[in-house]
């Protein structure tokens, strides 16, 4: 120490002398062209990324947390290892950034779906539907033909009548005869209703009529052909609208030995070919 300095004057000397010694690290010494000095104006722009931000990168909130950076005013590590170590955080967090902005627009796994069909269920339906399918048509037919069957039930002579011997008159006689079918035989029974015999035959004649559908049989009373009763009971037979028989009186066509029944009826009516 100076004498003639006075103390405050020798420590004030002693700062001016270190302010130019450069105490740092020679690898430090070398300013680097991309980072400030530390009181420089661009120095708390070092710690900002001048390519990539969270807003280019979509970093979700989460993902930020994976990294920190340090506060430009009061907790800045201002020494090499903390400016290191915050480069580094950096560059990782952006490595996990890029990775989770990779993963997120990948395509999303797609998945196939197989249906498990069983073969032996399949058959079974088929066969199941098969076995309706015709079970309705076989019904169809059936009901169709019990339809027929119901309208073919009727007195009127203008329809077909097959196994039955309806009552008609004068003119139900003329539709039988005209506009049954030409193939068709057509048999009118006449008799009187005051005759008892003559009672007992018709009922024997609706039987042959029932033995015998494919004839259309009807009956017809003496008085609305205009037949005497001495020809009584009576039977006339037409096909295509045209008479071809005609039996007066019908019981003289029984065999001798037989007895008034349905079998002697229809036999009598075989040898005179209406049946």
């Amino acid at each position: 120490m100076n004498p003639s300095t006075s103390a405050a004057q020798d420590e004030f000397n002693e700062l001016l002398r270190d302010k130019d010694h450069d105490s740092r690290h020679p690898e430090d010494r070398h300013d680097d062209s991309d980072v400030s000095e530390p009181e420089s104006p661009g120095a708390a722009a070092d710690y900002l990324e001048k390519i990539d931000t969270d807003d280019e990168l979509d970093i979700p909130a989460d993902m930020r947390a994976n990294y920190y950076m340090p506060n430009r005013r009061s907790e800045a590590n201002t020494g090499p290892k903390g400016v290191i170590a915050d480069a580094q955080a950096f560059e990782q967090a952006k490595k996990q950034a890029r990775r989770f902005t990779w993963k997120k627009n990948s395509p999303p796994t797609s998945y196939t779906v197989t249906a498990y069909h069983d073969d032996k269920a399949s058959s079974d339906e088929d066969a199941d539907e098969g076995f309706m399918r015709q079970w309705r048509e076989a019904r169809l037919k059936e009901l169709q033909n019990v339809g027929e069957k119901m309208r073919s039930r009727t007195n009127s002579p203008s329809r077909r009548v097959y196994g039955t011997m309806p009552l008609v008159d004068g003119e139900g006689y003329l539709d039988a005869v005209d506009k049954t079918a030409s193939g068709t035989t057509v048999l009118v029974f006449i008799y009187s209703e005051e005759i008892e015999l003559d009672q007992q035959v018709c009922v024997f004649m609706r039987e042959v009529a029932r033995r015998n559908d494919t004839v259309r049989f009807v009956k017809m009373h003496g008085e609305e052909a205009e037949l005497d009763r001495d020809v009584l009971p009576a039977v006339l037979a037409y096909k295509g609208g045209e008479k071809f028989a005609s039996i007066l009186p019908l019981l003289n066509e029984l065999p001798d030995d037989s007895e008034l029944s349905v079998v002697s009826l229809e036999t009598a009516l075989r040898k005179n070919r209406v049946l």
